[in-house]
């Protein structure tokens, strides 16, 4: 039966032209939301331009809508992590201008009810692009993002195994 259904499903997620989005990009974040929506924030709109886009895919129309707020820092290479309280946190990243391309600090959250991106009011400790970052769902610091790694400059070896942790509720970023 599971077969039967994702089959079915498989028709209208894989036909070409459907639900496209409305800015060609890679290096973008894609986050599924509790109604069933796809977040998209970011990324690379060619080999040089990083966008602070914002859109997202509407299922019940099959079509992506842009957001009338953008992020504050345009970034590709991000981690956007959906938290309990169905805001995304969007983290870190490699901006937008200057050579060599500078890593991002910065925080945002999105909120999907309002449609809104804002800065964090705090920043990471460590610069970082192309990192992981993980919801927390147990123990002393369930709720918190886990940001971990990544490169902290545009050299292969500018790398970290420096992790901090995102406390939704809190003042500050915490070292993990």
């Amino acid at each position: 039966r599971k077969v039967l259904v994702l089959s079915l499903f498989a028709a209208a997620f894989l036909t070409p032209g459907a639900g496209a989005l409305n800015n060609a990009r890679h290096s973008h974040t894609s986050t599924l939301l509790p109604d069933g929506n796809i977040l998209v924030t970011g990324g690379t709109l060619n080999t040089v331009t990083v966008t602070n886009s914002v859109e997202m895919y509407n299922m019940a129309t099959n079509l992506y809508e842009n957001w009338s707020s953008n992020l504050v820092t345009a970034r590709s290479s991000h981690t956007a992590t959906l938290m309990s309280d169905g805001r995304v946190l969007i983290a870190g990243g490699f901006g937008a201008t200057g050579q060599p391309i500078p890593v991002v600090t910065a925080l945002e959250i999105c909120n999907p009810i309002t449609r809104t991106c804002a800065a964090a009011g705090v920043s990471m400790l460590t610069p970082r692009g192309g990192h992981t970052a993980t919801l927390l769902s147990k123990g002393p610091r369930a709720g918190q993002v886990l940001l971990c790694g990544g490169r902290t400059g545009t050299t292969i070896t500018a790398i970290t195994e420096n992790c901090e942790t995102f406390n939704p509720a809190g003042p500050a970023v915490l070292d993990a």
